[in-house]
């Protein structure tokens, strides 16, 4: 599957930009057969050439891609003819991923230093489609604790396996 609520299951991630082959990419349904039997599934949600998007699989010239932006963002199939992937630089050096961030009125995350070790904290909740829950909702968590690097990725861990 290749939509919003089951995006982050599938790792690895990389990132990719839309190229200028047209002027929107439009993502394609998730149901059955839509890229391997060529059935015109496209949605109305699309891109548009120097959108950045995540993507994780490719299969049959498509990208499972996500692209965030307010309300929550869009997954879905992009034509792999679409997109070019970012150069990433491999070198895990743990100042890189120093900082702090928040995205749709969510508190910051923050990834800090002490003593060689990199730290995660943050909190994050999901109100709901609009006018259907006040925050805070059911959707929250929280998250502290320390990270490990391994490669392109960080894991973090509740115990001392990062599980």
């Amino acid at each position: 599957m290749c939509c919003n609520g089951l995006f982050t299951s599938d790792p690895p991630f990389a990132l990719a930009v839309i190229n200028r082959t047209a002027e929107r990419a439009v993502f394609q349904d998730d149901s059955e057969g839509c890229q391997s039997e060529g059935k015109d599934c496209a949605t109305k949600a699309y891109v548009v050439p120097g959108d950045t998007v995540i993507i994780s699989r490719v299969r049959n010239g498509y990208a499972c891609a996500f692209y965030p932006s307010k309300g929550g963002g869009t997954a879905g199939w992009l034509p792999t003819r679409q997109i070019n992937l970012t150069p990433i630089d491999a070198r895990t050096m743990p100042e890189r991923w120093i900082g702090s961030s928040s995205s749709e009125g969510n508190p910051r995350l923050a990834i800090t230093q002490r003593l060689g070790r990199l730290r995660v904290t943050g909190k994050a909740w999901w109100p709901g489609p609009p006018g259907t829950h006040d925050w805070p909702s059911t959707h929250e968590g929280k998250i502290a604790g320390p990270v490990e690097i391994t490669g392109r990725t960080i894991l973090y861990g509740e115990d001392e396996n990062l599980c």
